[in-house]
């Protein structure tokens, strides 16, 4: 049983003292010494956190996550928060960096404000789910697998019919953001969240319309000669279909599951990054049923741990290289940094981490890349580097589209009918598949992680045109573009993507460019 009450303590240090040490001022040394007990149990949280979601993939661990909550609610209190801004606010000018982790340490806190104020709603909304005949993912999954269009529409209709039962319960947990935000201080918890970025949302909802606009035609066109190939075009392309579409079937007969944990090894290596000297990061294959891969950051850099699926297919071969980006990113962390500022490896926007994810991912833009590690003829090699250009292109403009109408729900119990068809006219057109308003409140949920992984694509894409500039299209076998890459992963999330960018050579964040590059993909062989 979890301590409680007086008598429970954090590293040793009873919970008492702890929030004493944040809500009594000090000064100097004190200061510090209090700052830094609280970092560790932050970074404790995150360790913990990250473990149990390992355990529970494999089989191990107890889906109860109260426990964990119970040890560390010390941590987003209102009054730890305060205590925090103080910190900020007492910090001297001249300390940059403990000025910046400060800012962003505060930020995370304010993002778990949010799920705590909600977290009453959070569990009435899971209990809900799995009260469904099938869980929404599960059902995604099926609808994926499901090569007959009819069997897979009906499978559709059925999993969006049951999704209808638990909105009301996804707009109050939303309304609960809202309100938590407005007693920190914030118009609602859209402006919180923009804080935490360098860049606005009304500037990024304007680079995004340019995005849809500069891609729409070259997107339809390739995105009818792709179903049409397969003989899966119809006029009237439903969810269902974009959930089959984004599984990229064609080519499971290419990428059979016991390629991959050859091809990853394979693509490290040829970095000249030794797997035997990364003995901090344990690779394991997942247990049956696994489709997919994972990692997950439970100390790093010294214990990172990256799942292997046991499901083959070229999706699956891309959810693998994203892991293996996020593996790299963390298993490369400067270890005082980690130590240090734990702030700056579990940040409050994580599209840092993503942007590495994203640069592993595009290697399977370069058909001279997956003909040297897939073993496949130069034609196969290009069929697939352009279908993985689509389906960039496809899950770039659904960002966009999906941008926009974040940043324009505020609150949870205003929103009408005529928002969710908005929406469903939104993500219908930029995409080229009918959406249907029952998706709207899982979309919206959703819609941190689509700000997040524009980003993130934005940002490899650059770097990545500018490692193939520096050092030879086939930059992946270059010692000098790991040392690059060592030394970017080595500062883990110390900069904001429009920070690093410019750092690394690559330029700003230049989502014109991005289209360009995307096009250009398209244009493979």
């Amino acid at each position: 049983m979890p301590e409680t009450g007086a008598s429970r303590a954090i590293l040793g240090v009873p919970v008492s003292v702890l929030q004493s040490a944040l809500i009594t001022p000090r000064s100097g040394a004190e200061r510090e010494m209090e700052i830094g007990v609280y970092r560790r149990e932050y970074g404790a949280y995150w360790a913990e956190k990250g473990r149990r979601e390992f355990e529970r993939l494999l089989g191990r661990g107890s889906s109860d996550e109260e426990p964990l909550h119970e040890r560390f609610a010390d941590l987003w209190t209102r009054e730890a928060l305060d205590r925090l801004a103080q910190h900020l606010e007492s910090a001297p000018e001249g300390a940059a960096t403990e000025r910046l982790a400060l800012e962003r340490l505060v930020s995370a806190v304010r993002f778990l404000r949010l799920e705590e104020a909600a977290r009453p709603v959070s569990e009435e909304l899971a209990r809900c789910e799995r009260a469904a005949s099938k869980r929404w993912e599960e059902a995604c999954d099926e609808i994926a697998e499901e090569s007959d269009v009819f069997r897979r529409r009906a499978l559709a209709l059925k999993a969006l019919n049951a999704l209808g039962p638990c909105d009301d319960l996804r707009c109050a947990r939303y309304a609960l953001f809202d309100e938590e935000a407005r007693i920190l201080g914030s118009a609602n918890h859209l402006a919180l969240r923009e804080a935490a970025l360098p860049t606005a949302f009304s500037a990024l909802v304007a680079v995004a319309d340019r995005f849809l606009e500069r891609t729409a035609e070259v997107y339809a066109a390739r995105l009818r000669e792709h179903l049409q190939a397969e003989a899966a075009y119809a006029p009237d392309l439903s969810y269902a279909d974009e959930l089959r579409f984004r599984r990229l079937a064609p080519f499971d007969g290419l990428f059979p599951a016991e390629g991959l944990d050859v091809i990853w090894r394979a693509a490290v290596e040829a970095l000249h990054v030794k797997l035997d000297r990364l003995a901090d990061l344990v690779v394991e294959i997942g247990p049956e049923g696994a489709k997919e891969a994972a990692c997950f950051a439970v100390d790093p850099p010294r214990d990172v741990r990256l799942v292997v699926g046991r499901s083959g297919g070229l999706s699956r071969y891309l959810r693998l290289f994203s892991e293996v980006g996020r593996a790299q990113y963390f298993v490369w962390l400067s270890p005082e940094m980690a130590d240090r500022y734990p702030e700056f490896v579990y940040a409050p926007e994580r599209a840092t981490e993503q942007g590495h994810a994203a640069l592993f991912r595009h290697l399977w833009l370069d058909p001279r890349w997956i003909t040297e590690h897939r073993g496949l003829t130069p034609t196969e090699a290009q069929a697939v580097a352009r279908a993985v250009a689509l389906l960039e292109l496809h899950d770039a403009r659904r960002r966009c589209a999906l941008l926009r109408v974040f940043t324009e729900t505020v609150g949870g119990t205003n929103v009408g009918e005529a928002q969710k068809e908005s929406y469903a006219s939104s993500l219908s057109e930029a995409t080229g598949f009918r959406y249907e308003q029952a998706t709207f409140w899982l979309d919206i949920e959703a819609g941190w992680d689509a700000v997040t992984e524009l980003r993130a694509q934005c940002f490899a894409l650059i770097w990545r045109d500018r490692l193939r500039t520096r050092y030879g299209r086939a930059w992946w076998r270059s010692r000098r573009a790991r040392d690059e890459l060592i030394d970017v992963w080595n500062t883990g999330a110390r900069y904001h993507l429009e920070e690093l960018a410019p750092l690394i050579g690559a330029g700003e964040l230049d989502y014109e460019s991005m289209a360009e590059m995307m096009v250009e993909a398209l244009q493979v062989g």
